[in-house]
């Protein structure tokens, strides 16, 4: 009985030790695939929170050879309220450049407030990302009535 006991145990362990291990080269959060094998690097979650929704920005990139080869952006967003509905990703875009890249994701929620007026709520994320795995993001939400 212990020696079961104790297997479970570890086996449970050895779940929990997987499951934190950072994504391998070549993968980004959700499944994004990056298109080389070199050093991988991350903002990590990068959250715009409201109190009826929040919306989580994730920004990887790889780097061979002291330069970026490739990056890939990932939104994902939750509802706190039945009064926001996600609509989706507004823009989104990353441009190479020499020194450092940059890249730029607007979504939109579209939200009802007390006396019945739909709003469109823009959260956004723009971010300066380096070979040497710095960042220099920048976020806000922009409002719009309907």
């Amino acid at each position: 009985m212990r020696i079961r006991r104790g297997v479970a145990v570890l086996a449970g362990c050895a779940a929990v030790l997987a499951a934190a291990v950072s994504p391998a080269a070549g993968s980004a959060p959700g499944g994004a695939a990056l298109t080389c094998s070199g050093d991988v690097k991350t903002t990590g979650p990068l959250p715009i929170e409201d109190a009826s929704w929040t919306y989580v920005y994730t920004l990887t990139w790889c780097v061979e050879g002291g330069r970026i080869v490739d990056a890939v952006q990932e939104v994902s967003h939750v509802l706190h309220t039945a009064s926001c509905a996600w609509v989706g990703r507004k823009e989104e875009k990353i441009e190479p450049g020499v020194a450092a890249w940059t890249a730029f994701d607007m979504s939109e929620f579209r939200c009802v407030d007390g006396d019945g007026k739909t709003e469109g709520v823009n959260p956004w994320v723009d971010v300066t990302f380096y070979p040497n795995g710095h960042f220099d993001p920048a976020d806000g939400v922009e409002r719009s009535a309907r």
